[in-house]
């Protein structure tokens, strides 16, 4: 039968605790055959957690500066060093003004951090749907606070009407904490 040794540092001072789980399960821990160290996998570049957001409803405006959206998640970095790796689709959008332009932004709480090319409207026509646009932005919070994020609009027509997640379709923002 193999033996459980722990050996404590000879120059540290702090307490090592093992717990056993809160149920009344048993639970068995095999550790693997080789010698070694824990690796807690977070190395640059490895991705520590995954946020991810679907937006439904239907958000319009027809504000000449920039409004929330609707599209927002909030992440909580476990490093001021890592990076958040944003992932933005909106739903199709609707401009029902002639020579309508959308514009679109990302915040990070309230300062904007990126801001994609516009989207310009026909110069004709009524009503106007547009696919789905998309855009990426590494971010570097420099924080270990709850960070939103958050996909802000406006439309450069006075007499318009920005409309986003039309025709049954849904925007989705996923955020990802990359390890520095």
């Amino acid at each position: 039968m193999s033996k459980i040794s722990i050996t404590p540092s000879a120059t540290g001072t702090g307490v090592f605790t093992i717990s056993s789980p809160a149920t009344n399960t048993d639970r068995t821990l095999t550790l693997p055959d080789e010698a070694g160290t824990l690796d807690l996998l977070q190395r640059a570049g490895n991705v520590l957690q995954v946020v991810s957001v679907q937006y439904n409803s239907q958000s319009g405006t027809s504000s000449g500066t920039y409004v929330d959206s609707g599209l927002q998640a909030s992440i909580t970095p476990t490093s001021s060093a890592s990076r958040i790796l944003a992932l933005v689709t909106l739903g199709g959008f609707e401009l029902n003004a002639a020579a309508q332009a959308a514009y679109f932004n990302l915040t990070r709480d309230a300062t904007q951090i990126f801001q994609p090319s516009g989207f310009v409207g026909y110069p004709s026509g009524v009503l106007r749907t547009v696919p789905a646009p998309s855009f990426t932005f590494l971010d570097t919070p420099a924080t270990t606070a709850s960070t939103t994020y958050k996909v802000r609009f406006f439309t450069a027509s006075a007499l318009g009407i920005l409309t986003i997640n039309v025709n049954g379709s849904q925007s989705s923002i996923t955020l990802m904490e990359i390890a520095a």
